[in-house]
């Protein structure tokens, strides 16, 4: 179901003219609308592995949109707290990477 009134996506691009890349499940949260690029993964290590790739091409000043839902669908809602805590920790590795990629990255 489409979004019922504009969202931040949609003032981004196409109005604006910012790209938007949606990783995971974010283009199907807002049917598609509003979204330059999309990248379908099947897990939260994927996903970020997709994000930082897309640092090497995506202007600055666009924006890189990434839900990570195995915390919610394989961990939270199981109440898997161990996996949760894996999850995290592989998360938290993941920002070692993407973190120093994004400090001072040029505006376009």
């Amino acid at each position: 179901m489409p979004p019922i009134r504009n969202t931040l996506l949609d003032h981004l691009q196409p109005a604006a003219g910012h790209p938007v890349v949606a990783i995971r499940k974010v283009s199907d949260l807002f049917a598609g609308r509003g979204v330059t690029e999309s990248h379908a993964t099947r897990s939260d290590d994927r996903s970020m592995d997709v994000l930082v790739g897309c640092l090497d091409y995506t202007h600055a000043d666009g924006l890189l949109f990434v839900n990570l839902v195995d915390f919610d669908t394989r961990f939270g809602h199981r109440n898997d707290v161990p996996g949760y805590a894996r999850n995290l920790e592989a998360f938290d590795a993941g920002l070692a990477d993407l973190l120093p990629r994004l400090v001072g990255r040029p505006r376009s």
